[in-house]
């Protein structure tokens, strides 16, 4: 009825003879499984073998690189910090030191002559107030480096999820090779 409707045309008599005869032969079919020659299961497992390995190859690329990008920030970020450090501890060391400069340049200034003293002590306050200036210089600087450092840590956490992601990728890769030879194994043993 379906292809006189579409048909619009024709006795419906002969197009229930043949509708009828077609439901007739496909009852009497028995539903046939079909067996893959073992050379089409044996390319068919050839073929997924290829498939992985590239695909395996692929992901293990990826993940080397993002371990050597990863490698790469760690050592810029340890340069930074140890870059940071080393500032902030000479500077530390020469505060003291001009400090301790400046105490001893009172206490003698108190024993000697005064313009003398005055004189010395007023060259060593301007070295003073240089080295503080230096001080506050590099103390802005350490700031800097921190902000730069935070942004280090970030790419590095970034590197860090796409390492995870790259893993997850490749265990599941393997899954579905190890779950796609199962299934060719319940093909040849079918055969």
């Amino acid at each position: 009825m379906a292809i006189r409707d579409i048909i619009g045309k024709g006795a419906l008599p002969p197009f229930q003879r043949i509708s009828n005869s077609g439901q007739r032969n496909t009852l009497d079919e028995e539903l046939v499984e079909v067996v893959l020659p073992e050379s089409v299961m044996s390319d068919a497992e050839l073929f997924l073998q290829k498939i992985y390995t590239v695909a395996k190859a692929s992901a293990d690329e990826q993940l080397e690189r993002e371990r050597e990008l990863l490698r790469q920030k760690e050592i810029e970020y340890q340069e930074d910090m140890q870059q940071a450090v080393d500032m902030a501890n000479d500077a530390t060391e020469r505060a003291e030191l001009l400090e301790e400069q400046l105490e001893a340049l009172t206490n003698k200034n108190q024993s000697s002559m005064r313009p003398l003293a005055e004189n010395s002590l007023s060259l060593k306050s301007a070295e003073l107030e240089r080295s503080l200036a230096d001080i506050d210089k590099l103390e802005k600087r350490i700031v800097e480096l921190e902000g730069k450092l935070e942004a280090k840590a970030a790419d590095l956490t970034r590197a860090q999820d796409h390492l995870e992601q790259a893993k997850s990728e490749n265990r599941s890769l393997s899954q579905k090779l190890a779950t796609t030879e199962g299934e060719l194994e319940e093909q040849k043993a079918r055969v």
